[in-house]
């Protein structure tokens, strides 16, 4: 009874499906790769900044176009709605294909944000089910593993009783010495769990948050862009240094200098590897995070869309 109780409670899960199936979700969760229309222009890696105040619209509304990289269109919008008032000849025109431009380009950016946020939901939601079923499997384990204790302790009493009654001190004290033995390891193992699964992420969000390059593999330039964007303070932190900041505060990444700190590091910023239920929560955790941060884009471009809806409308009867 002891070796099968054993065997079944230590056995692994068949680890050739599991790296399959982590492959299979892993791909799953992968946005598809983005495509430049051959008529587009390539955005700069560094938006032009804007020099003056555009009346209609706040200075979030600014900082965000920078983001966006239309702020030569935000700046020439005033004097081509002073021409369309005065009935030049196709300024009406003119400016309703500058306010499309801008209309296209808080499109694309939202569409960009669904895209980075659904990609890193995806990724909170893999972690998060391995996670879930890792402790379900732990808790199993548990319950068996006690219930063996107990049943084991209650035996080792009824016999050590018989052989107390019978005056057989030396089988008495044999079996007690034997079936406490067994009780206690049986209730250690139940408290012992090293479980770990393998679990991979080549596309991985929180390297390029903790490692913060000039240029990101994973996600739209508008979202990095605003992810690293400065207020107007020097000393302000962007929201991925805030980022990293919470997530050392909470301990998501284990006690600073200690062995479990760098093996989280190299795990959660590295390719993947084996994950205990831990590791997968404070990932799970992080994601959650990330994916939160990257829906607040959609606060800025709610306001700079109202922003320029609201302007002066186009009079076509020239």
């Amino acid at each position: 009874m002891t070796c099968a109780v054993l065997w079944t409670a230590c056995t692994p899960v068949n680890g050739t499906l599991i790296k399959e199936r982590d492959k299979r979700y892993a791909q799953r969760c992968q946005a598809a790769p983005r495509v430049m229309a051959s008529t587009q222009a390539p955005r700069r890696d560094r938006p032009a900044l804007i020099e003056t105040a555009v009346e209609g619209f706040s200075r979030e509304s600014l900082v965000l176009a920078e983001i966006l990289d239309i702020s030569s269109l935000l700046e020439r919008m005033p004097t081509a709605e002073a021409d369309a008032e005065q009935k030049s000849a196709g300024a009406a025109l003119r400016l309703m294909s500058l306010r499309q431009e801008v209309m296209q380009a808080l499109l694309l950016a939202s569409l960009e944000a669904s895209s980075a946020s659904a990609e890193v939901r995806c990724e909170q939601d893999r972690a998060d089910r391995l996670a879930d079923e890792m402790e379900e499997r732990r808790s199993r384990r548990y319950t068996r593993l006690t219930l063996t204790a107990v049943i084991l302790t209650a035996l080792t009493s009824v016999v050590t009783g018989a052989f107390t009654l019978s005056g057989d001190a030396v089988a008495d004290g044999v079996v007690a010495v034997t079936g406490g033995a067994l009780g206690g390891l049986f209730g250690g193992l139940a408290l012992l769990d090293a479980d770990e699964r393998p679990f991979h992420h080549p596309r991985n969000h929180l390297k390029e948050i903790w490692e913060g390059p000039d240029e990101s593999e994973v996600f739209p330039g508008s979202i990095w862009r605003f992810l690293n964007r400065r207020g107007a303070d020097p000393d302000a932190k962007s929201l991925r240094e805030q980022l990293v900041k919470d997530w050392r505060g909470k301990g998501r990444l284990g006690d600073r200098n200690s062995d479990d700190e760098q093996k989280r590091l190299a795990l959660l910023f590295g390719e993947g590897g084996s994950y205990g239920i831990e590791e997968l929560r404070a990932r799970t955790e992080m994601l959650n995070e990330l994916g939160t941060t990257i829906d607040l884009f959609y606060e800025e471009l709610e306001r700079f869309a109202h922003e320029a809806l609201g302007r002066r409308p186009i009079a076509l009867d020239e």
